[in-house]
């Protein structure tokens, strides 16, 4: 294959006249390159001009290529996502209470926007305390948990939407207090047992709190007590005879704390038991004649009751009445040796005898009657 062969090069002898032939021979193609970069910014432009009349939005979005950004909402987009009904905080309302977390019911008004793009927050302060996603408007809702601090706390409800916060609640004014108000019962001890039908029960509070007092045993209402500047307070509390009576006093604070305290109180009859030794008949005809009278004192549990004071009696209707007090011995006896006088009447057919014994212990007693007959 033949080689191409090279065009000669002229090469004048004069420098001018040379460049103006080649100056000649490329200005068209310049002047053409030139002409095509004005073309496209021109073209640039008109475009640019043409899309920023078209209204954006959706429709934008709806014909630019994949993955192009989508362009954003406009101010008054916005504004109306923006929720315009102000809450209501119903429960709880401004009070003072021990709790610090709680549900809270709030009442908001009908919205036009998508359900999905709604919050309803809780702030105290700046600080956000609770939080409902997608709550459904137009009636009450609750947010399920509502944390507070220690203290005064208030608190507001907002509505958000995807444009923003919509009005704030009316505030209200939490006061937690999580300190219980001192309550104690001084008198009776736990568990004393007591012989009368009631007891006093006394016992410390806080000055103005009013204290309740009942028997849960008895079931008898309860007894109301208000604490004076001394910080006491006192009440007699009705007791169930021989039982163990379970006695509690309470308090409510502001706070709906409501401390409380029991004693066990048992009662018990105490009146001693007695027992009279049998006494045999009589024989008229060995008048005067003395005689022996044995009586056991026992307490509530049958234990022998030293010291117990025992009054004798004996008479009849025709004779004189004759009286003694012996107290019992270490073994719970005692015994009166009494002489039995003639009577006036030969048609007497028995005596008299009472004993009465009190217990040294609860001062209570017990009467027995009975006669010793004549024969």
């Amino acid at each position: 294959m033949a080689s191409a062969k090279s065009s000669p090069v002229r090469r004048g002898g004069s420098g001018g006249g040379s460049s103006k032939e080649h100056e000649q021979a490329v200005s068209p193609a310049r002047w053409a390159g030139v002409s095509l970069v004005i073309a496209a910014i021109v073209a640039a432009i008109v475009l640019a001009m043409v899309s920023s009349s078209e209204p954006s939005g959706p429709a934008d979005a709806a014909i630019l290529p994949a993955g192009s950004p989508t362009p954003s909402s406009s101010a008054s987009d916005l504004t109306a996502m923006v929720p315009k009904g102000q809450p209501r905080i119903v429960n709880p309302v401004s009070e003072t209470t021990s709790e610090v977390d709680f549900p809270m019911t709030v009442e908001l008004p009908a919205e036009d926007l998508p359900r999905q793009d709604l919050k309803l927050l809780i702030f105290r302060g700046t600080d956000k305390v609770g939080e409902l996603e997608a709550p459904k408007t137009g009636g009450t809702v609750i947010v399920p948990s509502v944390r507070v601090d220690e203290g005064e706390n208030v608190l507001v409800a907002v509505l958000t939407g995807t444009g923003g916060p919509g009005p704030q609640s009316e505030p209200i004014t939490l006061l937690v207090d999580r300190q219980a108000q001192q309550l104690a019962i001084t008198a009776p001890e736990n568990k004393v047992t007591v012989y009368d039908d009631t007891v006093t029960v006394e016992g410390t509070a806080d000055v103005g709190a009013r204290v309740e007092i009942v028997n849960e045993t008895t079931g008898d209402p309860a007894v109301t007590e208000t604490v004076g500047n001394s910080g006491t307070f006192d009440a007699s509390i009705k007791l169930k005879p021989n039982a163990t009576n379970k006695i509690t006093a309470s308090t409510t604070d502001d706070a709906g704390l409501t401390p409380s305290k029991t004693v066990r109180v048992v009662q018990v009859d105490g009146r001693p038991n007695v027992k009279i030794r049998p006494v045999a008949a009589i024989d008229r005809s060995a008048l005067p004649t003395p005689i022996r009278i044995v009586v056991a004192v026992t307490d509530e549990k049958g234990k022998p009751l030293e010291e117990a004071q025992v009054d004798f009696s004996l008479g009849g209707a025709d004779r004189t009445t004759v009286t003694e007090t012996i107290y019992t011995d270490p073994t719970g006896k005692a015994v009166w040796k009494p002489t039995v006088e003639k009577g006036s009447s030969t048609t007497t057919t028995s005596l008299q005898l009472s004993v009465t014994a009190t217990s040294p212990t609860s001062g209570k007693s017990r009467q027995i009657p009975t006669t010793i007959d004549l024969r």
